[in-house]
């Protein structure tokens, strides 16, 4: 039984036409509590370098849903803004060619952030890293993803 034996091909007929940019909404502008899920360095159509967050929204209405951040390295002023916004995050490096070095650290750290539209462009910008109460920026909590919560038990 899959997708393999055709047990789901009278479905595809049944589906709404897909929308101009996808069937999701945007996420709506706005301050929010997330957790780095996923760092990575990638390149642009035209060949640039950037660092492409993927931040998960951790509570409120927008619970789950996914907010990006993308920081390129084209300029000077650019390089410098995302050099405060990884410095933010709780991560420190002396030069741009050991970045890739310290991905790795980013990913399950909470932050606030806040996104912005003015017209048709979308800027995320990094607010303060969030640590557990209690927990004081930087110390080792033994585990770096989102706390359990009380709807997540199952019992």
């Amino acid at each position: 039984m899959g997708i393999h034996d055709g047990e789901f091909d009278n479905e595809v007929p049944n589906y709404p036409p897909a929308k101009d940019g996808g069937n999701y909404d945007d996420v709506p502008d706005g301050t929010y509590q997330v957790w780095v899920e996923r760092a990575e360095i990638k390149t642009s159509q035209a060949g640039n370098e950037y660092l492409s967050l993927m931040l998960r929204i951790l509570a409120g209405t927008c619970k789950g849903r996914c907010i990006f951040k993308m920081g390129f390295f084209t300029s000077e002023d650019s390089r410098r803004y995302l050099y405060y916004d990884i410095q933010k995050m709780g991560v420190n490096f002396e030069r741009w060619s050991q970045l890739r070095a310290y991905l790795e650290d980013m990913i399950g750290v909470k932050l606030e952030v806040t996104q912005k539209t003015k017209d048709e462009f979308t800027n995320v910008y990094i607010n303060k890293r969030l640590d557990d109460i209690g927990t004081p920026a930087g110390a080792d909590t033994g585990t770096k993803l989102p706390p359990i919560e009380d709807e997540d038990i199952l019992f």
